[in-house]
């Protein structure tokens, strides 16, 4: 049986670029997100085995944490209540443009690295988080939530 992988890689150009935009360094941030977090970690142990089995392919694997972007989610994206956001629980004017972001990205595909965290807390969470697991959790939780309820 071939693999996926290997019908694309025969299909295909000889070298590939598969990047994933992957949300606050694999940390473990809002309660409610449970599943996403299940999902991006699904992902990226995904990634790492396609990185292995592709090593000698020609095949770029890359991991991307971008951290929040400026967008315009906020007008399609939902509150706790089902209700759409229309502002920004962020303060927008500290975020990388998606313009900045993409270029950083492009610029990390040409150079082949295998993973990109683009914020200074992305690269914190990501060191305290293989160092000190247990204060990263508590660290994240203290960075989302205030008094029990979620704020950012």
């Amino acid at each position: 049986m071939i693999s996926p992988v290997h019908q694309v890689l025969r299909d295909g150009t000889r070298e590939r670029h598969e990047t994933l935009d992957q949300g606050l360094a694999l940390s473990d941030a809002d309660l409610d997100q449970a599943r996403y977090l299940a999902y991006l970690r699904a992902l990226l142990g995904w990634l790492e085995a396609l990185r292995t089995e592709l090593l000698h392919s020609g095949v770029h694997v890359m991991w991307v944490s971008p951290g929040y972007t400026t967008s315009n989610i906020r007008n399609v994206a939902l509150n706790n209540e089902g209700n759409p956001e229309a502002e920004s629980l962020m303060d927008e004017d500290k975020m990388m443009s998606a313009e900045d972001c993409a270029r950083e990205i492009f610029k990390a595909i040409e150079q082949k690295k295998r993973s990109l965290v683009l914020t200074g807390t992305g690269k914190r969470t990501l060191l305290i988080n293989r160092l000190f697991p247990s204060l990263a959790d508590k660290l994240i939780y203290k960075f989302f939530f205030k008094g029990g309820q979620l704020i950012k």
